[in-house]
């Protein structure tokens, strides 16, 4: 049914669901760092291995996370279309990583991916599925220099960013990287 109404608007992609789903601000408002952050992340969680069968080196490939720059490249060029997708990957998914920056937080985008992960973790009472989505909070913060991080609030709690809500009583606190790009720290954060 989605796919025929799909259809009848005139679009012609559809999401191939993954287990996570990788909620970032979207361009312009993301900075290079960012973009670089989500796309390690993305990288590392897609060379998971299933465990090998006996006789075999190496387990089969698993592709974990959705990042819409990879799974929808230039095939969606409309920013509402996009921004589906997005939606669609994130109702569909088992748990979220968020790149959390000033630019997440203010995002109308990633505000909607916030309330789709809320309205899926309440209760069947008020209107939510009662799912577990467990979500993992990743904290970009501005580097001051000689290794002294800022902070987005005065008391310097990097869970002070993460907007409200994000997280549930069962997520893990919030991993806290610099702004400056480190491939190697990024694959640690995955």
């Amino acid at each position: 049914r989605e796919s025929r109404a799909r259809r009848a608007k005139g679009v012609t992609w559809s999401t191939t669901p993954k287990p996570i789903f990788v909620s970032y601000a979207p361009t312009p408002d993301a900075t290079f760092a960012e973009l670089a952050y989500c796309k390690k992340i993305a990288e590392t969680l897609d060379e998971a291995r299933t465990v090998a069968e006996p006789g075999e080196s190496r387990g089969e490939r698993v592709r974990l996370a959705w990042l819409d720059a990879s799974e929808l490249g230039t095939l969606v060029t409309s920013t509402d279309e996009r921004a589906l997708a997005r939606l669609e990957a994130c109702e569909s998914c088992a748990g979220v990583v968020a790149i959390v920056t000033p630019a997440y937080v203010a995002s109308s985008q990633c505000a909607t991916e916030r309330d789709a992960v809320r309205i899926r973790r309440a209760s069947g009472i008020v209107g939510g599925e009662g799912d577990e989505v467990p979500v993992v909070a990743v904290v970009v913060r501005d580097d001051v220099g000689d290794g002294e991080e800022a902070t987005s609030s005065s008391s310097g709690d990097p869970a002070a960013i993460v907007p409200e809500g994000l997280l549930g009583a069962g997520d893990p606190p919030p991993i806290v990287v610099p702004r400056v790009y480190d491939p190697s720290i990024a694959a640690e954060a995955a």
